[in-house]
């Protein structure tokens, strides 16, 4: 028991040593700790040249009367070093004082871009981080570095090498310079369809923008990777399936291969197709109260037994929702429910409900560099605070798109500050929109004219559209002003004015001279979308000069002198195409009369009727049918009709024939080599064209033909007018032509060549074998 009791004694003995030499380590430790804290009693900096003492000491958060503890000296370094002003930073103890190093970065004196041609100093220079009379950092530079290779390729070239260069300078100055080596742009070698069975390779490359590089590489802009581009393209091929009766139509993956070696994009597009359908049942179910749904019956686009096309889905979305909010049902939704059948077939059932109360919070619009911002916000009929409505605002985007000044445009919608309000972002691409065109024409006679027109459609950003016109010839010269507002007071009303000039000398179809100037006010006013009203008041004044003796018996007694026209018009116009400027399908007809006789010194009414149809015949070989057909007519009111009031027409309605080149003639008795073209009261034309792309050229060259068949005539004409007749030039005679076009959507703009020959003439008649015309865009 003694020995047991002795045993614990030393244990708790050998436990009291080890505590208590544990307590006494930690008391030295803190006390050594401590002795290496000084107190600070000042600090000196030194090192710094450009920068001040006082700036230095707002990041040390050290202060005298205070220990230098190593934590607070490695947080004053941090603070120092992410200034980015210093290369190096120390800080150390000497006795009490504290000792602040600095090495200064140096300032750059200048920024030098070598070996850029493709992008130009100023666009690079508004990209770079480091700037000139700044202070240097080896960081920032390494990113400018990059941020020129993300420039170079945007433009296409990947495989762009740049290097940067630091050139020392006296008094801690630095030059930068960056080397770029540009190399060749890395262009897309192939396009490559994976899945598609109904429609070939060279019909999707149509219906998307990203394009193969050819021959004319170095003239596009659509022949590199550009993923937004791409993303665009899938919609594209999705909404060109859903219009031509693919609804199961789904892009299943786009893969982007390179070939370092030969610096080529190869691009995989791997789709289903899907099955073709048609329209089975449309019907409507609307639950708005007091309100039958067969009154909206005839407003439906989508017909039993087309092909299915979703773009006629979305007309009538839109027709259906306007018509339900003009009977005062705002918040009205218009829901199409598709059901498949075993035939192919889908019925549809357009289900109006009044749908969920959501507001427009906010509309954004993005990415808009040269465009005003009103130009596209006026064409929501939404505004901000108003009720949404899904069929409102793809009406806005359809809108837009038309515009014709956008690459692209897209809405988006997101969540607004609260569960009923909603943001509307509207993202555009800006493209060019302005266009240089040229024209020329040429017989076997050597005879040669041409003109210039420069025409912008978004003049000053404002959506406005100029147009400045010169035409030159042997015999005629013309100049034509013209301008017009789109939105006038605000609202959907286009107003404009032309001012013109033509001087048209005596040649062999006019044996005296004839200036002609004036101007014209315009208005335009949409009575639906697709059918249009436009007024018009025109003041002329035509002057007649150098009249030569084997002029016309009615001109000669006319004399020389100046006559004014004075004349209003209206023209009422239908345009259901489906684009304007490259037509696969629907009709423009415009009906257009005009009276003179509001003071002036003439009198008559003028009426013309024009119109105009397109087919695609075949979606996958885009063989194209169009017919064209023309009827005018003009009489006295009260006197005879002018000669110079009369139509003329030749190659403008028959290809194949000048200027002037039919009608009615005066006959010179005395030389049959020379008779003035006198026009005629009626005027009759038709075309029949089929347009298809070249088989053996790749259809991204955007090259393709026209078989034409023109046929037309000019007749009629005052007795007083006709007393030389030339015999027979006032019978019904149809003149007719056939020929061949070719048509280049080229980087300049579109080209068109005709080469037509005259099947059926009168021996007084003038032919043209050949005319070109065209244009570029900038």
């Amino acid at each position: 028991m003694k020995f047991l009791n002795i045993r614990v004694i030393a244990g708790l003995c050998v436990f009291a040593y080890v505590m208590m030499a544990s307590l006494t380590s930690g008391i030295l430790d803190a006390s050594f700790s401590t002795a290496q804290a000084q107190t600070i009693s000042s600090i000196e900096v030194t090192g710094n040249q450009r920068i001040g003492r006082e700036t230095i000491l707002t990041y040390v958060t050290i202060e005298p009367g205070r220990r230098a503890a190593p934590i607070e000296i490695d947080e004053s370094l941090k603070a120092l070093f992410a200034t980015g002003l210093f290369k190096d930073v120390s800080i150390t103890t000497s006795g009490s004082i504290l000792l602040v190093v600095v090495v200064e970065n140096p300032i750059v004196n200048g920024i030098a871009l070598l070996g850029n041609k493709k992008v130009k100093d100023d666009d690079l220079d508004g990209i770079l981080l480091t700037k000139a009379r700044e202070v240097f950092s080896k960081e920032t530079v390494a990113e400018d570095v990059e941020r020129i290779k993300q420039a170079y390729q945007s433009t296409g070239r990947f495989n762009v090498a740049v290097e940067s260069k630091i050139e020392p300078l006296d008094n801690n100055r630095v030059n930068v310079v960056f080397r770029v080596q540009e190399n060749s742009k890395t262009g897309i070698a192939k396009i490559n369809f994976v899945g598609n069975n109904a429609f070939g390779d060279g019909r999707l490359k149509n219906a998307i923008a990203t394009r193969e590089s050819g021959l004319l590489a170095f003239l596009q802009s659509n022949d590199i990777v550009d993923q937004t581009r791409l993303e665009a393209d899938e919609e594209q091929l999705r909404r060109f399936y859903f219009n031509h009766g693919y609804a199961d139509f789904e892009v299943l993956s786009s893969v982007i291969d390179i070939d370092e070696e030969k610096n080529r994009f190869f691009i995989t597009i791997t789709i289903n197709e899907g099955e073709r359908y048609r329209f089975g049942k449309i019907e409507l179910d609307s639950v708005l109260l007091d309100v039958d749904p067969e009154e909206f019956r005839p407003l439906i686009s989508t017909k039993e037994g087309d092909i299915y096309d979703a773009s006629k889905v979305e007309e009538t979305i839109e027709a259906l929702s306007l018509a339900a909010s003009s009977k005062g049902f705002a918040f009205a939704e218009v829901r199409p429910r598709g059901e498949q059948t075993g035939d192919q077939r889908i019925n549809i059932t357009y289900g109006i409900d009044q749908g969920p109360r959501v507001f427009v919070e906010r509309i954004n619009v993005l990415g808009n560099t040269r465009t005003r911002e009103f130009v596209i916000r006026r064409e929501f009929e939404i505004a901000e605070g108003d009720a949404f409505n899904q069929a409102l605002l793809a009406g806005a985007e359809r809108r837009i798109r038309n515009l014709g000044i956008f690459r692209s445009v897209k809405v988006e919608r997101a969540e607004g500050s609260a569960p009923d309000r909603i943001v509307l972002n509207v993202i555009v691409q800006e493209q060019p929109t302005g266009n240089l065109s040229f024209g020329a024409g040429a017989d076997f006679s050597g005879s040669f004219t041409t003109n210039v027109s420069l025409t912008e459609r978004n003049f000053l950003g404002r959506g406005q559209f100029v147009r400045v016109a010169v035409a030159l010839g042997a015999a005629n010269q013309s100049y034509n002003l013209s301008f017009t507002e789109p939105y006038f007071l605000g609202r959907r009303i286009s107003a404009g004015f032309d001012v013109f000039r033509r001087d048209s000398d005596d040649d062999n179809s006019r044996s005296f001279d004839v200036t002609t100037q004036g101007g014209s006010l315009r208005l335009g006013f949409p009575i639906t979308d697709k059918f249009r009203l436009g007024v018009n008041y025109v003041y002329e004044s035509q002057t007649i000069d150098d009249i030569q003796a084997d002029a016309p018996d009615t001109i000669i007694a006319q004399g020389e002198g100046e006559e004014i026209t004075s004349q209003i018009g209206y023209t009422l116009l239908y345009n259901s195409l489906d684009s304007n400027l490259n037509p696969t399908s629907g009709i423009r007809a415009q009906f257009t009369q005009g009276f003179a006789g509001l003071g002036g010194d003439v009198s008559f009414l003028r009426t013309e009727a024009r119109f105009a149809a397109f087919h695609e015949f075949n979606a996958n070989h885009e063989i194209i049918g169009l017919i064209r057909a023309r009827a005018g007519n003009i009489f006295g009111v009260g006197e005879d009709v002018r000669v110079l009031d009369n139509f003329f027409a030749g190659g403008d309605i028959v290809r194949g024939f000048e200027p002037r080149g039919i009608g009615p003639r005066d006959d010179n008795d005395d030389d049959d080599t020379g008779t003035d073209a006198l026009g005629g009261l009626n005027v009759l034309a038709a075309t029949a064209e089929v347009q298809f792309p070249f088989p053996f050229i790749p259809r991204s060259i955007g090259v393709k033909g026209a078989f034409f068949a023109d046929a037309g005539t000019l007749f009629g004409i005052e007795d007083s007018v006709a007393l030389n007749l030339e015999p027979g030039s006032d019978d019904l005679s149809i003149r007719t032509s056939v020929g061949f076009g070719v048509e280049w959507a080229s980087p300049f703009g579109p080209l068109r060549a005709d080469f037509a020959i005259a099947l059926t003439e009168e021996g007084f008649d003038e032919t043209q074998f050949f005319r070109i015309g065209g244009g570029t865009r900038f």
